[in-house]
């Protein structure tokens, strides 16, 4: 026996050449020659299979990372019920290998060219609770994010405009019996919104006027069950609107059907907003829901109060803010 093994690493090692020639075309041919984007039918009829014809994915061409196991897509086409062509230059998914030898998933997703500016996202097991869900640590980050494209893609009604940058730290139990913790932060630069009118289930249709900011600068957490807005800050004193907000609004997340959905509840906020003398003129109707707020100050007028509300299907109670 002892024989035989010796023979065989004898002749390995006589024909290492061959055995290291062979492995390299190998691999040559499996990630850099093999024809990836012909898979693009292939993986549009499995995805469109998966998801009972929900998401429609096409791609120009596929990248195989060996040494990170990393997968990248270029060119890529997602299309929903509420989704109209989200285009994307390319899409890389890249494994955690700490993840997979406890057999959890985790890993990082990097979008490049997702409306018009990048993102990622990164999924970091922690633990397996007695339930059996899994507690992972969410990050999420994103630069340059246009208003305009998320806007015309999702369909929104309301016209806006702007460059976005998010980020995200939160713990969540992946089944979501209990409600996820973090940090969020958002900062939104060149805030733009054309007068529009909007249906509103307490005042019906309301006109809002065009609102510019400089920039809004949002800091919050998300806490039992609460997004509490820590301040947000609305543009700034050159601007001719500005001021602050705090408060919380809660926001609970329910697992229906295996796919996480937000359900939006009551609010409590601290309105602070300085209008200048422009903007109040171009408001006109819209000021005087909260007119009775009204106090001048050095050339401008400012809205102190407090908005209240049990639900958002119920009209807000507004109190003077001391």
């Amino acid at each position: 026996m002892m024989d035989l093994i010796i023979k065989t690493f004898r002749y390995i090692w006589a024909q290492k050449f061959k055995i290291l020639f062979t492995l390299v075309f190998t691999l040559v041919f499996l990630f850099i020659l093999f024809p990836f984007k012909d898979l693009n039918d292939f993986i549009s009829g499995q995805v469109s299979r998966l998801t009972q014809n929900a998401v429609y994915l096409q791609f120009e061409d596929m990248h195989i990372n060996p040494a990170t196991a990393a997968i990248s897509l270029d060119g890529v086409l997602v299309e929903t019920s509420t989704i109209d062509g989200l285009n994307v230059n390319s899409i890389s998914a890249s494994p955690s290998f700490a993840a997979l030898f406890k057999r959890q998933p985790g890993g990082k997703l990097v979008a490049d060219g997702i409306f018009g500016g990048n993102a990622e996202i990164k999924l970091t097991p922690l633990e397996t609770l007695e339930s059996g869900a899994l507690k992972a640590n969410l990050e999420v980050a994103t630069e340059n994010i246009s208003l305009k494209n998320l806007r015309d893609t999702m369909k929104l009604s309301i016209p806006l405009s702007g460059s976005t940058n998010i980020t995200a730290n939160v713990t969540a139990d992946m089944s979501f019996k209990e409600q996820p913790d973090g940090e969020v932060s958002i900062v939104i630069d060149n805030f733009e919104m054309p007068s529009t009118s909007l249906n509103t289930p307490n005042f019906g249709a309301v006109t809002l006027p065009e609102i510019k900011f400089k920039q809004v600068d949002v800091k919050g957490k998300l806490s039992n069950g609460k997004l509490i807005i820590e301040n947000a800050k609305l543009g700034n004193p050159s601007d001719e609107l500005s001021g602050t907000i705090k408060g919380d609004i809660a926001i609970t997340i329910q697992n229906i059907g295996g796919q996480a959905r937000p359900m939006i509840g009551g609010y409590n906020f601290n309105v602070d907003l300085v209008a200048k003398p422009a903007f109040v003129q171009k408001a006109g109707f819209f000021l005087t829901l909260i007119d009775q707020f009204k106090k001048d100050e050095k050339g401008a007028s400012r809205y102190r109060l407090k908005l209240q509300a049990a639900s958002t299907d119920l009209p807000p109670s507004m109190l003077p803010l001391n």
